[in-house]
């Protein structure tokens, strides 16, 4: 039998995120002094496609929806956690298959007008709004959560919003003027994901640390 201990847990998504942090610096440093080709960048970028921190991103995201769908099916105010489950699991398969990116035409059609600055990547628009109405209808249930896991939630969804939302929306902005090959843009992307992958192993930390205050913890039997 194995026990999934919170602390332990969070030292090494964040220690994962780290790592991923720095391959990803480490690589343009050395693509940017023709050290080696570009194509090894593609692979380890944060704000690349269907390369490893995507992969990682996604396990990340997927990884917390089966914790709340875990905590759903033993705790009270179940259909709130199932709806956390159900967005987290959402988010993954976006993060995989960038479901928000192809939002973008769709959001300019129904606006009848092409977005600029802030708003020019237009998915903004309607993911804003989704999560500004979760915010209001979930403020109770997350209000009323234990002091410990209220702060946890808030804190690590900041950080999480702060990059998905906040830090996207000034780099669309210099997308619009300069497209990737802006300096600040890649800066900001990058910066962008590791505040999401951060923000997400925080909240799994959340949650594991609820489960060891409400349930006694998470253990994984291993016997047959």
């Amino acid at each position: 039998m194995i026990t999934i201990r919170s602390k332990s847990v969070l030292k090494t998504i964040l220690g994962m995120v780290c790592f991923f942090v720095f391959l990803n610096v480490s690589v343009y440093l050395l693509v940017r002094f023709n050290v080696i080709p570009e194509r090894y960048l593609l692979m380890v970028n944060l704000d690349g496609e269907q390369n490893l921190p995507t992969f990682y991103a996604t396990v990340l995201l997927l990884t917390a929806s089966i914790i709340l769908l875990l905590i759903a099916l033993r705790g009270r105010q179940k259909y709130n956690w199932y709806l956390l489950s159900g967005i987290f699991c959402f988010l993954s398969l976006d993060e995989n298959i960038e479901i928000h990116e192809q939002l973008t035409a769709l959001t300019k059609s129904a606006l009848a007008t092409e977005t600029q600055g802030i708003f020019y990547f237009a998915w903004i628009i309607p993911y804003g709004i989704i999560t500004i109405l979760l915010m209001i209808f979930l403020f109770k249930f997350v209000w009323n959560l234990p002091n410990r896991t209220r702060r946890l939630f808030i804190i690590s969804g900041f950080i999480f919003l702060s990059g998905a939302l906040g830090l996207e929306m000034i780099a669309g902005s210099y997308w619009e003027e300069s497209g990737w090959s802006s300096m600040i843009y890649k800066i900001l992307a990058f910066s962008e994901e590791t505040l999401e992958m951060t923000g997400v192993s925080l909240f799994i930390f959340a949650l594991l640390d609820y489960i060891e205050e409400n349930f006694g913890g998470l253990t994984i039997s291993m016997s047959r």
